[in-house]
């Protein structure tokens, strides 16, 4: 091998070796050293204070005065400058790293059972083994989790399991509905409490007080629930029995015997055995007062069954109300299961007898009898027996001239809005009180007579027609104009027999050859026997299609097609607007209702009006007054001839502003319209100054309010007078 030794020499020039270039000192070259035989490959310096490596012509490392980059194929993925190291894309280790700290923008991805681990031991735990997640604390100390706000542990799909409310509660859920929550008391459980420790042994509740009186209520082994206060059992329930350490005391209340229970000792006595205690409930059952059970007081859930043996008595239930307090109903209460069902007596405040299904009078009342001799069913009278007995009409409620009944001894009667529609009697039926009286139906065979009190029947008045008008029109069948079959020829026929044309055709009749599909071929004698055409083919001409229920319309010369309006049988209905121009633009019997709710508005009953907006009535106008149901506001002004009633409003009043017409002012506007009160005041309320001479009368529970602040009160409640600061 040989060797060419340089002393500080410069080469001009490309410098190229097949082997080692050894140098002693420095080598300073302008650009790049290339790998030979592949240009693109090269180590060397683009710019000043730059230099790089190029592999395949990618530049893969560069460095500049102020950052240094690894790269792939071109494109940065890694560089470090004044701040740290930058990464571009994922980092894969494959033993321990250590940070002084990072930015990530990021997915940071662990493999299965690779830990995040915090603190100096690896005390903080978070992992995923591949079956399970995990965040475990292995070192000392205690696992903290804070949020800002609030904490809350979701399920994948977002449903609530843990949520906690900062200064607030803490709620637990299952499948994302609350069950236990925190509250500033204690806590609210929605559902059944189950307590089982697993062991067989005997779960309890505790009630802990400071003054280490405490209670238990617990379950024991033999199957028993037990109430205790400290060591002391108080009470036992077991097999349906309840069994008390110390007395009963009932204040206030009573004690309801269920089902064939009973007291010891009270109807269990004998002479023999308790004669004292005997003699009271003797006494007690003949008098029908006392302090005992089940006869005054209790809650029965057998039946209670009342029998009289002797003969001209009676036998029944009195229930008495004697207190002074008008509001105070006399009831029967009828429950199942605990669920208050009926009620049954007297409303006091309605002075009526009354069934319900309610807890009280006035909802739900189902029957209802007056001390008119009245009876009001809220609901559908329904009758399972034969008959039912009336001794006039049945009136529809709202509407008392629209009825029908019994108006005499064998004569029945329908009336609408005063008027006789139908009367039926012995003597037929007569459609309105002016009416003919008509008493049987005749058929075919009686149509020569002349009743003035008989209908014919259809099949009378069909057969009759037939015969009066035979040999006039007489239908024979199809005819083919284009084969003449069956045969027709000119001059030769049956006066009144006619076909109906099935093919258009040119066959020639007495002179017509333009035949078309549904003309009819009549024979006729007038003036000579010949052949006549009834032209159908403005009819025959017409086409088109359409859907099953949709009226028709003309699209088109001679062309049907489907219109917006639907007849389904049971209603009509507009698919886009209905205008009416003439002058009596629509006749409804009851109400025009719009489409997606409730609302509505027409005419319940004669000559009365009605709006109603979500199911409640908000205007009602008859012949003789409106009623808006709420507030009624004008914009500007309302024109009226009499005031007929005025409610206060707090803020507005009503008052004059013009010939005919009131307006809303505030209070402050009427104080400056009218100005102040004259000083030597009067037999009204001064606004500012004057002297009273009349009185100023407040209604119950009205107040007089002095002060800014309405310190002092001044009232009536109806039976107490109040003055409150």
């Amino acid at each position: 091998m040989a060797f060419i030794n340089y002393a500080n020499e410069e080469i001009k020039g490309t410098l190229t070796t097949t082997g080692a270039l050894t140098s002693g000192g420095s080598i300073t070259i302008p650009d790049y050293i290339i790998h030979a035989g592949d240009g693109d490959t090269k180590i060397g310096f683009n710019t000043d204070n730059s230099a790089e490596i190029r592999v395949g012509g990618n530049l893969q490392i560069n460095a500049d005065a102020s950052r240094s980059y690894l790269r792939y194929q071109g494109s940065s993925k890694l560089y470090t400058d004044s701040t740290g190291v930058n990464i571009t894309g994922g980092a894969t280790t494959t033993a321990s790293s250590t940070f002084a700290g990072a930015n990530v923008t990021a997915d940071f991805a662990w493999s299965d059972s690779v830990k995040a681990n915090f603190g100096a031991s690896n005390d903080l735990q978070i992992y995923h083994d591949g079956s399970n997640s995990y965040i475990k604390d292995t070192g000392t100390g205690v696992l903290y989790i804070q949020g800002s706000g609030n904490v809350q542990i979701e399920g994948a799909n977002g449903e609530n399991m843990i949520i906690c409310n900062e200064n607030g509660s803490v709620q637990l859920h299952y499948d994302n509905v609350q069950k236990f929550q925190t509250t500033s008391t204690g806590v609210a459980v929605s559902g059944n409490i189950v307590l089982d420790d697993g062991s067989g042994a005997s779960p309890n509740i505790q009630f802990i007080n400071e003054n280490d009186d405490d209670w238990y209520i617990y379950n024991d082994a033999n199957g028993k629930f037990q109430v205790q206060q400290n060591s002391t059992i108080r009470a036992t329930f077991s097999s349906g029995d309840l069994e008390l350490t110390n007395d009963l005391v009932v204040s206030g209340g009573g004690i309801s015997l269920l089902g064939t229970g009973r007291i010891q000792g009270i109807d269990t006595v004998s002479s023999g055995t308790d004669a004292a205690n005997k003699t009271y409930v003797d006494n007690a059952v003949s008098t029908g007062v006392g302090s005992y059970l089940p006869l005054a007081g209790g809650t029965m859930t057998g039946a209670l069954n009342l029998s009289y043996s002797g003969s001209g008595g009676q036998v029944g239930i009195d229930i008495h109300n004697t207190g002074t307090n008008t509001a105070d109903d006399a009831k029967i209460t009828f429950e199942t299961q605990g669920q208050l069902d009926w009620i049954a007596g007297i409303d006091r405040s309605a002075t009526a007898f009354k069934i319900s299904r309610s807890a009280a009078f006035g909802t739900n009342d189902v029957l209802t009898l007056d001390n008119s001799s009245n009876a009001t069913f809220a609901g559908n009278l329904n009758v399972e027996g034969a008959d039912v007995t009336i001794t006039a009409n049945v009136i529809h409620a709202g509407d008392s001239n629209t009825y029908f009944g019994f108006h005499n001894n064998d004569e029945w009667r329908v009336v609408t809005g005063g008027t006789e529609r139908l009367e039926v009697s012995n003597s037929g039926i007569k459609l309105s009180s002016s009416g003919s009286t008509v008493n049987t139906i005749l058929d075919e065979d009686n149509m020569a007579s002349n009743s003035a009190t008989a209908l014919a029947t259809q099949q009378s008045i069909k057969a009759y027609v037939d015969s009066s008008t035979t040999g006039v029109l007489t239908y024979q069948g199809t005819w083919n104009a284009s084969t003449n079959s069956p045969t027709l020829s000119s001059g030769s026929g049956t006066p009144g027999y006619y076909y109906i044309v099935s093919h258009a055709g040119s066959t020639n009749l007495d002179g017509i050859t333009d035949w078309a599909v549904g003309d009819w071929a009549v024979f006729s004698d007038q003036a000579t026997d010949a052949w006549q055409k009834i032209d159908n083919t403005a009819v025959g001409n017409v086409s088109g299609s359409g859907t099953i229920e949709r009226l028709a319309k003309w699209s088109g010369s001679g062309t049907l097609a489907n219109s917006i309006i639907t007849d389904d049988g049971s209603g009509v209905s507009v698919a886009g607007t209905l205008t009416v121009t003439g002058a009596d633009a629509i006749t409804i019997p009851d109400y025009i209702l719009h489409s997606g709710d409730n609302s509505k508005f027409g005419f319940p009953s004669n000559d009365n009006f009605k709006v109603r907006l979500g199911g409640s009535d908000v205007f009602t106008m008859s012949t003789t007054a409106a009623t808006f149901t709420g507030d009624f506001t004008v914009g500007d002004e309302l024109t009226i001839t009499t005031i007929g009633n005025a409610t206060a409003d707090p803020d507005k009043f009503l008052c004059a502003s013009g010939s005919n017409k009131v307006g809303y002012r505030t209070g402050a506007q009427v104080l400056s319209d009218i100005g102040a009160a004259p000083a030597t005041g009067g037999a009204y309320l001064p606004l500012a100054g004057g002297t009273m001479t009349g009185n100023v009368i407040f209604n119950d529970s009205v107040k007089a309010l002095f002060g800014t602040g309405d310190d002092l009160q001044m009232q009536h409640t109806g039976s107490t007078g109040i003055i409150d600061n």
